[in-house]
């Protein structure tokens, strides 16, 4: 692991520790896979999780949506910060932010979980 790696690794632990333990334990091998596939592992995974967890998850994603809106290296702290493993599809025709595309699908997915539970819940600004 090079040092870039180490370093992106121990600020994804910092900023947004919640996000990266999602990712790299449960869907780190669907996360560059089609859409479809992220959106069904990220669904699969709602049900395993307490309304504290997906907020506390959400709510780093939230974050982390926001830290790199106008960054171009998500992609690869997917990787090298979240452990997220594989490639984007071949016929992902999306430049830059490509990371940002698929942190975007699991935030919805999990503001849509929680806003079942509580009427126009929002996650916690930091």
């Amino acid at each position: 692991m090079s040092r870039a790696e180490r370093e992106r690794w121990a600020l994804g632990e910092a900023q947004w520790p919640h996000l990266q333990a999602f990712l790299s334990q449960r869907i780190s091998d669907d996360t560059f896979g089609s859409v479809r596939a992220l959106r069904s592992a990220v669904d699969g995974t709602l049900g395993t999780l307490d309304f504290q967890q997906r907020a506390d998850i959400a709510t780093d994603c939230r974050n982390f949506l926001n830290a790199f809106k106008t960054r171009y290296d998500d992609r690869e702290f997917l990787r090298d910060g979240f452990g997220v493993q594989g490639e984007l599809p071949i016929d992902d025709r999306g430049r830059g932010q490509a990371g940002l595309a698929r942190a975007k699908v699991i935030y919805d997915s999990f503001v849509a979980s929680l806003r079942a539970e509580v009427d126009g819940w929002q996650p916690v600004a930091r």
